[in-house]
């Protein structure tokens, strides 16, 4: 993303993708979060790997990849996103192995 419109470009790119895809959707998508063209998802288990397939059917040159929680958790962007009682914590990673909170932010962060 060398030139300044290129992060405008791509997320409307993103968008009619995102518009696309989730409108064609069989299954339930009970959280979507993106962030240019990183997206954090819950989906059942069991329906991952057909929405996989769905969202890269829509454009050819972008393909998703998938990352599955381990023990309840999942790496997004530069924190650690830790499932507990169907709650998120996200942790923020600095370096490579100190961690600090995450601030409370209204968009990403569902803490009690």
């Amino acid at each position: 993303m060398g030139w300044p419109v290129s992060v405008v470009v791509a997320e409307i790119v993103m968008q009619h993708v995102e518009e696309r895809a989730l409108a064609t959707c069989r299954q339930t998508i009970q959280l979507w979060l993106r962030y240019i063209d990183d997206t954090f998802t819950a989906i059942h288990k069991d329906e991952i790997n057909d929405f996989h397939d769905l969202l890269n059917k829509h454009n050819a040159d972008i393909q998703f990849t998938t990352e599955i929680e381990e023990n309840g958790k999942l790496p997004f962007l530069d924190s650690l996103v830790s499932r507990d009682n169907n709650k998120l914590r996200t942790t923020l990673m600095v370096g490579t192995q100190e961690k600090v909170p995450h601030p409370e932010s209204p968009k990403f962060h569902y803490a009690q």
